[in-house]
């Protein structure tokens, strides 16, 4: 049984709604290629879900991956990043995939991997970043506020961390996005502050 399997029998047990990944289109994969099941479970998570880590790293190549991880199963999240140095600053907002998580439903991690440095016009949700990594992912610029999901998909937790979570809590700096964007899609001030891991 897997871990959406059990969340839809959990359900219709206590007459819960259920997450559907089709609708989403995020497809949830146990990393480990054995069959398990919650059936090993002795018991199942059943607590909030909340924001635990989070960690952001560039390669050689100009790809940032954002990676948070949560007590608790979810179905996906948001990274809103903004130039709090700045009084109008550019914003990207992208969304976190599961990409791992515990049977148990222990915890699961999200990421989002993003070509840095597009130009304003190429900019591209999910895809590329306007910010590049040595003049802003690794020099400490940018503020960031991961927005978790629970299975129902409503806004469960969200950590603020860098160079002014405050700012982003408060609303006190709000980002432009490209065209057809606007300020981060979640409440902001729902968030507590938070530091990455290194």
């Amino acid at each position: 049984m897997n871990r959406f399997a059990f969340a839809a029998l959990a359900a219709m047990l206590v007459g819960c709604p259920t997450d559907d990944k089709t609708d989403s289109g995020t497809t949830l994969t146990d990393t480990d290629d054995t069959d398990e099941t919650t059936d090993a479970c002795e018991t199942t998570f059943s607590g909030p879900v909340t924001v635990q880590t989070a960690n952001v790293t560039c390669d050689a190549s100009g790809v940032v991956t954002i990676d948070v991880e949560t007590q608790g199963w979810t179905s996906g999240g948001y990274i809103y990043a903004v130039d709090t140095r700045n009084a109008s600053p550019w914003a990207d907002e992208h969304d976190l995939d599961s990409y791992e998580y515990d049977p148990c439903g222990t915890y699961d991690k999200l990421k989002v991997e993003l070509q840095t440095g597009a130009a304003l016009a190429d900019w591209e949700r999910n895809v590329s970043s306007v910010f590049t990594c040595d003049g802003h992912y690794e020099d400490g610029a940018l503020s960031y506020a991961a927005a978790v999901l629970d299975l129902y998909g409503d806004v469960a937790d969200c950590m603020a961390w860098g160079e002014d979570p405050q700012a982003i809590i408060d609303g006190t700096v709000v980002g432009y996005y490209n065209y057809d964007n606007g300020p981060a899609s979640f409440d902001p001030s729902i968030c507590v502050i938070g530091a990455a891991a290194r």
